[in-house]
């Protein structure tokens, strides 16, 4: 079972996840194919991403700068998905 330090850090690329799709829909006004969801769902995922890249790339469990590598890649992964959902017709 995941302890509490872990269930912290989980949450935090969720919060990761949830804020760039917050600021790229709402404050950036990005469209996205699936709106709000779809930038949220791809949000996440791009910070598990992240996440996982930091952990392989750093070669330690958990830390504040694999957290700040899975916002980077959430925040990319958005920005490739804008790039798709611009030229998707609705």
């Amino acid at each position: 079972m995941l302890g509490s330090y872990s269930m912290n850090f989980i949450l935090l690329y969720l919060i990761s996840g949830f804020t760039t799709a917050f600021i790229t829909v709402y404050i950036l006004k990005w469209h996205f194919i699936g709106f709000t969801y779809g930038a949220i769902l791809i949000g996440i995922l791009g910070s598990f991403l992240g996440s996982l890249m930091g952990t392989i790339l750093l070669h330690n469990g958990i830390s504040l700068i694999n957290t700040l590598i899975s916002f980077v890649f959430s925040f990319i992964s958005l920005t490739i998905f804008h790039a798709v959902s611009k030229n998707h017709p609705d």
